[in-house]
């Protein structure tokens, strides 16, 4: 069985749209193997692992800890439930009283309303 790019070096026996394919099959290749990848997959794994390994999250990073939206983040913050720690303007929010706050009771979500039209 030939191999694709042995069929891409054959212009009689590969339509012109094949080897183009083939081509772009072959640069993604190329691309998905470079050390840019390679660095960006060993980043994006290292910050997620950092960001799980924090006691702290964001607001993004509190709503998907509780399951919720930030709109819902920021009205448990309002009515007390959770408590807000700046980094500069970051709002930051602990993990562990979030899934306290759950846990417990004190912070139970509340049914979503449909809005009339």
């Amino acid at each position: 069985m030939k191999s694709l790019a042995e069929i891409s070096e054959m212009p009689e026996a590969a339509p012109e749209e094949l080897q183009r394919a083939v081509a772009r099959f072959e640069a993604a290749a190329e691309f998905l193997q470079s050390r840019f990848m390679e660095r960006l997959v060993a980043n994006s794994v290292a910050a997620a692992v950092q960001r799980a390994a924090s006691p702290l999250c964001d607001r993004a990073g509190a709503a998907a800890l509780a399951l919720c939206s930030v709109d819902q983040i920021d009205a448990a913050e309002k009515a007390g439930i959770i408590k807000r720690h700046l980094r500069g303007e970051t709002p930051l929010y602990e993990k562990a009283a979030i899934i306290e706050a759950i846990v417990t009771g004190r912070w139970r979500f509340s049914k979503p309303t449909r809005q009339k039209h």
